[in-house]
């Protein structure tokens, strides 16, 4: 829950969900192979 606010924060003052979800929500992913699926959908969802 957190980390969903802290998203929506930066959301607000970035605009940019992208690099936001990257910076929040991916260093918060303890298993390497889950954290690179997660960037993998990000970066294809949000281009």
């Amino acid at each position: 829950m957190r980390d969903t606010i802290r998203c929506a924060r930066r959301l607000k003052k970035y605009g940019d969900a992208k690099s936001v979800i990257l910076e929040t929500i991916i260093p918060k992913i303890s298993s390497p192979l889950e954290r690179e699926i997660v960037r993998s959908i990000v970066e294809r969802t949000l281009d």
